[in-house]
């Protein structure tokens, strides 16, 4: 029965379950004596990977900063993903409330809250509301098969509302869902990571003053995301590539890996293979800050692949350049395949420092204007549109102040320090001699083209 609070336990039918993993408090049978806030209504948060995890929390806490509203997780391990293992991860880092997944089917909640489509969602006796995890729709795969949503047995009858409501960030993505499908609500809130990082951009001085860049420098940031066709996959040392042929007073180097690498390989293994790339002072942003947002904000221009990093950047009017997009899952129609016909590449066989000066130097914020107006239909005002909705599910009054649209975390760590460097000079004229600095230990670029260089290692 909707209304019922959490701590109302419905025992599936034939179910054999001990219970002996199952909390007692915040929710549970009986759980009321041990609590100290009289909360009136629980939201499941389900953990399906830490990417879709990371996304959720980005506005919960803001959202519903309520005392009247407990929120409790969980891991499906019905149908897990293969990424669920960062999910306990992530859960313990934050300090999350957790809960068994038998446990969650087998109670009552106000709402469950999920960015993603699949698992076993349907088993769950409570309406459903359904984000997603990045710019727009990219891949086939992000969809739910043949457009049909999870829906719980469970919806409000007290509220016009279906048994799951899909939450999309501009209204041209209503064409992915299926307009007949029953018990179903489509509604466009915006994305509020977008948001945050256009509110982000007055500190752009004070994250690159943190991440150490001097003004002279650019950054230069590679964005991958995960899977056969990334970025990381066909070309595993281009932070290395990067750091041997980018003077180190003139340009700097972050990765934005994304969290499914760190996940499927181990950060350990991930950090070894990437050892020589910040040996050479390439920053490898690790994922559970979200830092990778400030390194963007900071950036001077992106590089990437068929992530949604990209539309980030090319939608808060950061230069961008492909250097791998050859995935056959992207939809042909979806912004990021669109941006990668537009922006230039980078080849990596050839120089990369002038590549990079030519996109910036050739770089028309309009030329992408299409594009970034595709990411989100709510610009700025996605996080009320998140809580308005909510409360409406949930059936309590929205609260008299509203959420408020927060910069970005400060970068946790600097780029790593460059201890001593190889030096390359050119005599181009009697008295002029320009001198280029690059990370002892890599290999040097060849020579430019019409001088000779002479190069050296040397403390510095």
């Amino acid at each position: 029965m909707y209304g019922a609070t959490a701590s109302t336990i419905l025992l599936m039918p034939g179910r054999d379950e001990s219970f002996q993993n199952w909390v007692r408090v915040p929710i549970g049978r009986d759980s009321e004596q041990w609590r100290t806030i009289p909360f009136e209504r629980t939201i499941l948060v389900v953990s399906r990977g830490p990417a879709t995890t990371l996304w959720v929390l980005d506005f919960l806490d803001e959202v519903l900063s309520d005392p009247r509203v407990q929120l409790v997780f969980t891991v499906d391990d019905d149908d897990p993903s293969a990424f669920s293992r960062g999910s306990f991860d992530l859960l313990s880092v934050i300090d999350a409330a957790v809960i068994p997944w038998s446990q969650a089917v087998a109670s009552h909640f106000d709402m469950a809250i999920s960015a993603s489509y699949n698992g076993s969602l349907n088993q769950l006796q409570c309406p459903l509301l359904l984000g997603m995890h990045g710019a727009t729709f990219g891949k086939q795969g992000a969809l739910p098969p043949g457009g049909r949503l999870p829906a719980s047995r469970i919806k409000n009858p007290q509220l016009q509302s279906g048994a799951t409501t899909v939450l999309i960030p501009h209204v041209d993505d209503r064409a992915h869902f299926p307009s007949e499908q029953p018990d179903v609500d489509v509604v466009v809130v915006g994305d509020p990571c977008l948001d945050r990082l256009i509110a982000s951009q007055p500190q752009r001085d004070l994250y690159r003053h943190d991440l150490g860049l001097l003004p002279a420098q650019r950054l230069v940031v590679v964005s991958s995301t995960w899977g056969s066709d990334a970025l990381l996959a066909a070309s595993p040392d281009v932070g290395t590539r990067l750091a041997m042929e980018l003077p180190v007073d003139r340009y700097r180097v972050a990765m934005i890996v994304h969290p499914n690498i760190w996940e499927a390989h181990g950060i350990w293994q991930v950090q070894t293979w990437m050892k020589r790339a910040t040996n050479a002072g390439v920053l490898a942003i690790l994922p559970w800050e979200n830092a990778w947002r400030s390194a963007l904000v900071a950036s001077d221009i992106m590089i990437h692949d068929h992530g949604s990093v990209a539309l980030y950047a090319a939608a808060t009017d950061v230069p961008v350049m492909v250097a791998q997009f050859d995935s056959e899952d992207i939809i042909d129609s979806a912004p990021i395949a669109e941006l990668s016909r537009l922006a230039p590449r980078l080849d990596l066989s050839a120089p990369i420092e002038q590549q990079i000066e030519d996109a910036i130097s050739g770089y028309d914020p309009q030329r992408y204007r299409q594009i970034a107006d595709r990411v989100s239909s709510e610009p700025m005002r996605s996080l009320k549109l998140h809580q308005d909705l909510i409360y409406r599910r949930i059936g309590l009054d929205v609260p008299a102040v509203e959420p408020r649209l927060g910069a970005v975390a400060r970068p946790p760590e600097p780029l790593p320090l460059i201890s001593s460097h190889r030096v390359r000079t050119l005599v181009e004229s009697p008295g002029h001699v320009p001198v280029d600095r690059f990370p002892a230990g890599t290999p040097g670029p060849a020579s430019p083209p019409g001088g000779g260089g002479g190069g050296g290692g040397g403390g510095g």
